[in-house]
């Protein structure tokens, strides 16, 4: 037998081929955030799930944004369970009862919407239908980031479900090259990053 056998399915396909674990970006309103997250700014969800919780702060997110950009980090099934924890603090802190529907809303960049939607909205079809909940893609970026909601409607089961399986869309693309760390993090002027329109 000749040198180390390469088992790696990934080897050698290029400096991004490991790529990184796609982030679970969210929205949360800000009186829910206490609600959710207690004093301690995510470290009750980070203890019990193991994920990294980041709480967007000052000159983080657009000014104009009222809601707080929540970024979890970590392996998905981790991300899964943390965000389990989220949907049912955010459920309890508006009164809705668990199997009822309620709105989650995520941040995805821009440049992937297409993907989410998929061809004559194939694949934001198979979501709603593998998860039971109502996506809304906005084709409307969110004032001041480069990014678009994307509104789940759903009992707390099927946003979670969306929620894994639109990520499941992400990772491909990250693990293709098409998305960096950096289409994840807000940053002042990430705007500009969006082609303007000429002069009128």
């Amino acid at each position: 037998g000749g040198g180390p056998r390469r088992t790696d399915p990934l080897a050698g396909r290029g400096p991004f081929a490991m790529g990184f674990r796609v982030p679970w970006r969210c929205l949360v309103p800000e009186d829910a955030v206490e609600a959710v997250f207690g004093g301690e700014a995510g470290r009750a969800v980070e203890e019990a799930t193991g994920v990294k919780v980041h709480i967007a702060g000052e000159g983080e997110a657009p000014e104009t944004l009222s809601d707080k950009i929540v970024t979890l980090e970590g392996a998905a099934p981790q991300k899964e369970e943390a965000c389990r924890t989220i949907l049912k603090d955010l459920w309890a802190s508006q009164g809705i009862p668990s199997d009822e529907e309620g709105i989650f809303v995520l941040v995805v960049p821009a440049k992937v919407v297409g993907a989410i939607i998929g061809t004559k909205g194939t694949k934001v079809n198979e979501i709603m239908g593998g998860s039971g909940a109502d996506l809304n893609v906005g084709r409307e970026c969110i004032i001041g980031m480069p990014d678009n909601p994307v509104v789940i409607k759903g009992t707390q089961e099927q946003a979670l479900s969306a929620t894994a399986m639109t990520h499941v869309v992400l990772q491909e693309l990250v693990d293709r090259g098409r998305l960096e760390p950096g289409d994840f993090r807000w940053s002042p002027g990430r705007a500009a990053d969006v082609p303007r329109q000429g002069p009128r």
